[in-house]
């Protein structure tokens, strides 16, 4: 009997340590008798907190009321926190622009084991990118000569008072990685949502014209990004090639393009020109007589022309008393 009273002995012992919750938090996960009277017998509730994607959701405050206290979400978009088996209350994440599902977790009855897989959907805000594309005076465009009379192309406006330079309306901008495209307006103003996390490249593209910078990058938004803009430079071409004469004067061309001494000529133009060229050079003729350009896309050489001097006759009859004289040498 003296075995018994022993055994019995150490349940008891082992019930009464259990009562006044001397137990660390391992508890939980196996015995271990280290005294620790400063803690309660703890549990763990954990879980992830993610967009629908499945992208983790970091720094959300998770928060167990009645005097649970509250965790944050890692890079992971895991939480955990220790509470006492006698909790129970309701489990609440939040953010700052976030919206979760479900909204709220509850335990009705004391939390006696471990409870993972607590996990929340966040539901994330978007976030503007957004900026102008225009032309300012030291970034640029120079004589915008890129229709017949010498304006300026049609997608460039009136100076903008939003930003300064001239804007340039119909760019495509592309976002990447699901992030849709947009189209600059009257003003070369652009504006896109994308979503809390999103991570990708922003092209914009315009028929006609290369932009600084290319491109950017973004990694991660978490807020709005402004300001982000544009400078757009024209394409430029070359008209070139060879009259034979010095001295002719290409009529139609931007500028005062005159051939050299070798009768060569050049001139730059923008992309789409369109216009009709002309060689003139007083007593000469050309051929062809001009040539006609409805939208220049690339490098035009060779354009060349023939230069032929006009000649003339000049002829009369000597008449002495009302009779021509032939054989007469003028």
């Amino acid at each position: 009997m003296p075995e018994f009273k022993a055994i019995a002995l150490y349940f008891i012992v082992i019930l009464f340590i259990i009562l006044q919750g001397l137990f660390s938090p391992n508890v939980s996960y196996g015995l271990d008798l280290k005294p620790n009277p400063g803690l309660k017998l703890l549990v763990p509730i954990s879980g992830h907190v993610r967009l629908s994607n499945g992208q983790a959701i970091e720094g959300v405050t998770v928060t167990f009321n009645n005097g649970g206290g509250t965790a944050t979400t890692n890079q992971d978009g895991y939480y955990i926190r220790h509470v006492q088996k006698t909790w129970f209350g309701t489990v609440t994440p939040a953010k700052k622009g976030f919206t979760f599902t479900p909204g709220s977790k509850p335990f009705f009855s004391a939390v006696l084991t471990a409870q993972s897989n607590v996990d929340f959907t966040g539901n994330a805000p978007e976030f503007n990118i957004q900026g102008y594309i225009t032309y300012v005076e030291d970034g640029g465009w120079g004589e915008m000569t890129n229709t017949e009379d010498g304006t300026w192309p049609t997608e460039v406006l009136s100076y903008s008072n939003d930003q300064a330079g001239y804007p340039l309306r119909g760019v495509t901008v592309t976002f990447s990685d699901g992030g849709g495209k947009v189209t600059t307006d009257s003003k070369g103003f652009y504006k896109n949502k994308v979503i809390y996390g999103w991570s990708g490249t922003v092209t914009p593209l315009k028929e006609g014209f290369t932009f600084a910078p290319a491109s950017k990058i973004y990694h991660n938004v978490n807020s709005n990004q402004t300001d982000e803009n544009y400078a757009p430079k024209i394409l430029t071409f070359t008209i070139s090639g060879n009259v034979g004469i010095p001295g002719v004067l290409m009529q139609g061309l931007p500028g005062n393009v005159v051939t050299d001494k070798r009768g060569l000529y050049s001139c730059t133009v923008d992309y789409g020109w369109a216009g009709t060229v002309k060689p003139e050079k007083e007593g000469y003729t050309f051929g062809p007589p001009y040539l006609r350009y409805t939208k220049v896309i690339k490098d035009q050489t060779n354009q060349n022309y023939t230069a032929e001097q006009q000649t003339f006759t000049i002829s009369d009859v000597v008449m002495v008393a009302g009779n021509p004289i032939p054989g007469v040498l003028a």
